[in-house]
């Protein structure tokens, strides 16, 4: 792969002919691997996407994937080798994952589909101007704002407390896109996928990463 990339994602159905390919080429054991089966699947192939996606954009192969603090994933140092971020995202039939050059990543699927009272969980977890845009947009609102969150929220290793701790964090931005926040401390980025929100963090190093901030920065696998 060329690298002129500042985030690479990777999006797998578990539908797909080459998620078995992936299984048996990079059979992971994981103590955390339990579960409903599909669930359980669907993690193992979002590690098996990750080993390969490193393979591939990186190379210098196999990777050793650690939990830091609060389980977030992390790549094992190897001396002399430029520090990546990492996530992985599963959610109904689709996996994704995430590398970043520039900063600690985020990424994060949600389907649309489960009934869910959206308005009480918006008033429990979202900030008021938060609730107020879905009070307004309704179900796609919601869930950009929910995915944009948990997006952040992986990318700091805060998870959920982060994501249901009442404080407006996604004020702007397009319905679907790219775009810098907080003074450029935030790179986020949104799209409909479906009847589902996928979304991506990065915790940007400096202002040059913001100033050229752009879907053209990103590179995608397995979406158009």
């Amino acid at each position: 792969m060329s690298g002129d990339w500042d985030v690479t994602c990777a999006i797998l159905q578990t539908t797909d002919e080459r998620a078995d390919r992936l299984l048996r080429q990079f059979p992971m054991a994981s103590p955390m691997q339990q579960g409903a089966e599909h669930v359980v699947r669907r993690r193992k192939l979002a590690q098996a996407l990750l080993q390969d996606l490193l393979n591939r954009a990186i190379g210098r192969g196999p990777w050793t994937i650690v939990s830091g603090e609060n389980g977030k994933p992390l790549i094992a140092e190897r001396a002399g080798e430029p520090a990546f971020g990492i996530s992985l995202t599963h959610g109904g039939n689709l996996v994704g994952v995430a590398i970043s050059n520039i900063g600690a990543v985020g990424l994060d699927i949600e389907p649309h589909g489960r009934e869910r009272d959206l308005a009480g969980i918006a008033r429990y977890a979202f900030g008021p101007r938060e609730q107020q845009t879905v009070a307004q947009g309704g179900v796609t609102a919601f869930y950009r704002i929910w995915t944009l969150r948990e997006a952040i929220g992986k990318a700091t290793g805060e998870g959920l407390a982060l994501v249901t701790d009442g404080i407006d964090r996604i004020a702007s931005g397009p319905e679907e896109g790219a775009w810098a926040q907080d003074d450029g401390r935030w790179l986020l980025l949104h799209r409909h996928l479906g009847a589902a929100s996928l979304a991506l963090a990065v915790r940007a190093c400096g202002p040059a990463a913001a100033a050229r901030w752009s879907s053209a920065r990103i590179r995608w696998e397995g979406l158009a």
